[in-house]
């Protein structure tokens, strides 16, 4: 009996393909549990840069094989099939810390669809075409497809791919975003491998990742957790949350660069051990300028310049337009603030 899920890797790349063509690729247990592996064999080997999604035969994946609930399965069952089964395999889609490009080869309809969607790219054909047809029995779409939809297009379009029932084809995946890549029908897995293996080349040139977004502490807690040891994190923001970077694992932060010694002493004494005074120089020395700073963009450039004159770094503290100069409240808060950071 053939395998529901083939895997495969060559170049540091890794090809799950959906292995029931006589099906359409329709999603049983022995298919869901095939990509589950896939997925875990994708994660745990380090040889493995970049991964392919794919289905045999004529279609991407048919959806739900509706075999699998039973005629005598109660709504709560399938309810709790659905919750159970796809919610836990979806969620390895993003847990995984490899990008993963959909060859989307014909129709990826249903639960097929939110696989597609949780692929970090797409590549389709013309008449490639996504489909959500539970609207057509008077149910919504499964597998997560409701806010994976809207996360690509955005709610109203969302609503009424979701509403409509149709086909959404290749082109016009491409224009509303749904699709990377519009390719001949005959080339759709060859060129997400190809593009797969660019990226694989492209990671391995990745050593360090700056956090930039809020909230700066979770997002580093959760880079460090996902990429363990294979890469270092940074947290961002410039430096205003050094102290909770650091507990949550971050080797560090870009903070502007008018306080190197104060943010050297902070991260030393948070190495040591030492957090409660860490926080001291920190709170002392640290936080009165990112409290000034963060007031407006332009009134951080003059803050740091100015400071960094006073300090005989640079020699002016002109900054280009289009930024503003600051008005004079500002500039009088600037100046204080410069002479309380001198005299400490």
């Amino acid at each position: 009996m053939e395998k529901a899920v083939i895997y495969e890797v060559k170049d540091s790349v890794a090809t799950i393909t959906l292995n029931r063509p006589d099906r359409y690729n329709a999603v049983n247990q022995a298919l869901v549990d095939g990509i589950s592996d896939s997925l875990n064999k994708a994660s745990n080997d380090e040889n493995v840069r970049s991964v392919v999604l794919t289905g045999s035969g004529k279609g991407f994946c048919a959806g739900a094989d509706m075999s699998v609930f039973g005629q005598k399965a109660t709504p709560e069952q399938r309810r709790d099939y659905l919750i159970d089964q796809y919610q836990p395999l979806l969620g390895k889609f993003f847990d995984l810390k490899k990008p993963i490009i959909g060859a989307i080869n014909g129709t990826a309809a249903g639960v097929g669809a939110s696989f597609a969607l949780a692929c970090d790219f797409r590549v389709m054909s013309s008449e490639s075409a996504i489909l959500f047809a539970f609207i057509n029995i008077g149910l919504g779409p499964d597998g997560g497809a409701s806010w994976l939809l809207s996360r690509q297009v955005g709610y109203s379009k969302a609503l009424e791919i979701a509403t409509s029932g149709k086909k959404v084809l290749g082109d016009e995946c491409l224009e509303l975003g749904l699709t990377n890549k519009i390719v001949e029908k005959n080339s759709i897995l060859t060129q997400a491998q190809k593009w797969a293996l660019e990226l694989a080349k492209k990671c391995q040139n990745i050593s360090y990742i700056k956090v930039e977004t809020s909230p700066i502490a979770t997002k580093v807690f959760q880079m460090v957790d996902a990429t363990k040891d294979v890469l270092t994190i940074f947290g961002g923001a410039g430096g205003s949350y050094f102290i909770e970077e650091m507990r949550r694992g971050a080797k560090g932060t870009m903070p502007f660069c008018s306080q190197p010694k104060e943010f050297v002493k902070v991260w030393n004494l948070f190495q040591k051990g030492e957090e409660g005074e860490a926080i001291n120089v920190f709170n002392k020395f640290i936080v009165p300028m990112s409290r000034l700073e963060i007031q407006t963009n332009d009134l951080c450039y003059h803050l740091h310049k100015q400071f960094l004159v006073k300090l005989g770094v640079i020699m002016t503290s002109h900054v280009r337009g289009p930024t503003m100069l600051p008005d004079p409240i500002s500039q009088s808060e600037i100046d204080e603030m410069i002479d309380l950071m001198s005299n400490k």
